[in-house]
């Protein structure tokens, strides 16, 4: 279900509080590692915003060169699915660091994440389908009751999401091969939905009128994000589906326990606690993208495991990176402290690129030429980012909607 930008939202231990806040409880370490995973971010999503709903994690669009196969399997295989895991991760942590700060988080959190949803549905409907933010605020609301568990609760409930839950799908395929279930049979009722051919959905992007754009994102979002599109809900797709949620839902879940723990302090503050943690995760990683794609029959079994253990890899990597390179840490940072308008806003250049609303490149270009598009959109955003932060306090987006959670227009400049 490709990267999507996963929560590119922090709801962070200082917006807990009422009213304005500036920059103190801020955590630049955080901040530097949301904005360095929002890179991959973008590297994933802008061949992923060139491919139909279904196809954005198996193959990208727009192949028109051998160097697209290779630029595209590469991306395929280091990138896609890596980057969402660290966000989910991030903004349970989040949540849990604002719980932590007392007040009326809950409450406000519950509220930050009702507006998120509204910000979420706008998004999938005028640029992209592919919309992560709908399905954060709904997982966020479901993590919040957790919020008062106790860290030993948090971190097995993680654990039986991320590991448990993904091994029923081939337990499911074993029950099916010897009649036990008829897997592929639909058991509930479904919309009835059909998606047109790739060239029709090529056609309506690249040249389509926006009434027609805003149909296709519907029928692709309700296709890619539900198991209800077509005519039946089988067993093998909801338990696929619910195989991808509760994997987010593990995620944000220890991320929550990471952030009851004080993990995240650790991250900067002991450098040899973060280089055994990187070893401890990227040893398994490596095991399971071997095992993943080098024995037969093991690449869906083990897809989620392997990307989680990959990300988290991935996550720690970057902390040890940018904790010895102050100059990346500081340009990152201010990527992550916006991050939500550094989502919309790639989202924004890319459909401007691709679809009809600009250029209306959509298929007609690959993923070797994306390459190079996304990189010059990230440093585009990462200049406007760090040029905001010196005169504002909050990003664009996250002033418009932290305003809209206090019910007045907060203060915006750099006091």
């Amino acid at each position: 279900m490709g990267e999507r930008g996963e929560g590119a939202v922090r709801p962070a231990a200082a917006d807990a509080r009422p009213g304005p806040a500036g920059r103190a409880g801020r955590l630049p370490l955080i901040d530097a590692l949301r904005g360095a995973a929002m890179l991959g971010i973008v590297l994933v999503n802008f061949p992923t915003m060139n491919t139909m709903a279904g196809d954005e994690t198996t193959a990208y669009g727009g192949m028109q060169h051998p160097l697209d196969r290779w630029v595209g399997g590469a991306n395929m295989v280091l990138l896609n699915g890596k980057f969402y895991p660290i966000f989910a991760f991030l903004f349970g942590l989040g949540l849990a660091l604002a719980d932590r700060a007392g007040g009326r988080p809950r409450r406000l959190a519950a509220r930050r994440l009702l507006l998120l949803l509204g910000v979420g549905l706008l998004h999938l409907l005028l640029v992209w389908w592919g919309d992560i933010l709908v399905v954060y605020a709904l997982l966020g609301l479901l993590v919040l009751p957790a919020l008062g568990w106790p860290p030993r609760r948090l971190l097995l409930a993680a654990v039986a999401l991320l590991v448990l839950v993904p091994a029923l799908s081939p337990l499911l395929a074993l029950l099916d091969r010897i009649g036990l279930v008829a897997a592929g049979q639909g058991v509930l009722p479904g919309l009835g939905l059909a998606l047109p051919p790739p060239e029709a959905v090529a056609a309506t992007y690249a040249h389509g009128t926006f009434p027609e754009m805003l149909h296709q994102r519907a029928l692709d979002y309700l296709s890619d994000f539900t198991p209800f599109a077509g005519r039946e809900a089988s067993p093998a797709k909801l338990l696929g589906y619910g195989t991808y949620y509760a994997q987010l839902l593990g995620l944000m879940l220890l991320g929550a326990w990471a952030g009851r723990q004080g993990l995240h302090a650790r991250l900067g503050e002991e450098r040899a606690w973060t280089r055994r943690a990187w070893w401890v995760v990227a040893l398994p990683a490596a095991l399971l993208t071997a095992l993943r794609y080098g024995v037969p029959g093991l690449d869906a079994p083990l897809a989620y495991l392997q990307a989680d253990a990959l990300a988290l890899a991935y996550l720690l990597g970057l902390a040890r990176l940018l904790v010895a390179w102050p100059r990346a840490r500081a340009a990152f940072e201010a990527v992550g402290r916006l991050s939500l308008t550094a989502y919309l806003a790639h989202t924004t250049l890319c459909s401007l690129l691709l679809y009809a609303t600009g250029l209306g490149l959509y298929g007609s270009i690959g993923p070797a030429a994306l390459l190079p598009l996304s990189l010059g959109c990230y440093a585009l955003v990462a200049w406007g980012a760090g040029w905001w932060s010196r005169r504002f306090a909050l990003g664009p987006a996250e002033w418009v909607w932290r305003s809209l959670l206090h019910g007045r227009a907060l203060p915006l400049r750099v006091r």
